[in-house]
């Protein structure tokens, strides 16, 4: 409130708004995988737009222009993954009352690309491959051996020799079930010991 007695506004920064969208965010449990997502589309934003800039001032020809720095430097795909959770992030900074209203974002054109899938050949290859590391060699094979998607294995839900794979996980969206070998339950087992072995702290911006 200033000196007249009417409320002042405070502009926040881009940092700031998304702080406390990533805390709502958690709060509602958003999967880690998918938070981890949206910090790296906000440091690409915060790689053309400085992190203090306030986020009220963002405006269509702000995207276009984050969409000319980022050309020829991400695939189609990455800046589109991107777009599309500062897109989210923005839509909620505007019903917080943070920004004045929605911004349209314009994704840019995809070439539609046949799914690769690795031969067993190049499974083979990699898995001789001296210099990938043993833990890495093992995680292909266990892909390769069960068909998950990159998430799957560790935020499927883990029990004696069987992987649950949940509606809100899958990839088909529909529960499914891994039957593991002991081999597969070990690797799978390493996977996500590896993966539990990190920092909490996390850079923004």
């Amino acid at each position: 409130m200033n000196k007249d007695g009417k409320v002042k506004r405070i502009k926040l920064s881009i940092k700031d708004a998304y702080e406390e969208y990533r805390n709502v965010q958690n709060i509602n449990s958003a999967r880690v995988s998918t938070l981890d997502r949206v910090d790296n589309s906000m440091k690409a934003l915060c790689k053309v737009w400085d992190e203090d800039y306030p986020i009220a001032s963002l405006t269509y020809s702000h995207i276009q222009e984050y969409k000319e720095y980022w050309h020829g430097k991400h695939a189609p795909t990455t800046m589109n993954i991107n777009l599309s959770k500062i897109r989210v992030f923005h839509n909620w900074c505007v019903m917080m009352g943070y920004a004045k209203k929605k911004i349209d974002f314009v994704l840019v054109k995809e070439d539609s690309k046949p799914i690769a899938y690795l031969t067993e050949d190049e499974l083979n290859g990699i898995m001789k491959c001296d210099i990938i590391d043993v833990h890495f060699r093992k995680s292909f094979l266990f892909y390769y051996m069960t068909g998950c998607s990159k998430s799957e294995p560790f935020e499927g839900k883990l029990s004696g020799n069987w992987l649950t794979i949940e509606p809100s996980t899958a990839k088909g969206h529909t529960t499914r079930e891994i039957q593991l070998t002991p081999i597969l339950k070990t690797i799978v087992t390493e996977m996500r010991d590896r993966s539990s072995i990190s920092s909490d702290d996390r850079e923004i911006c």
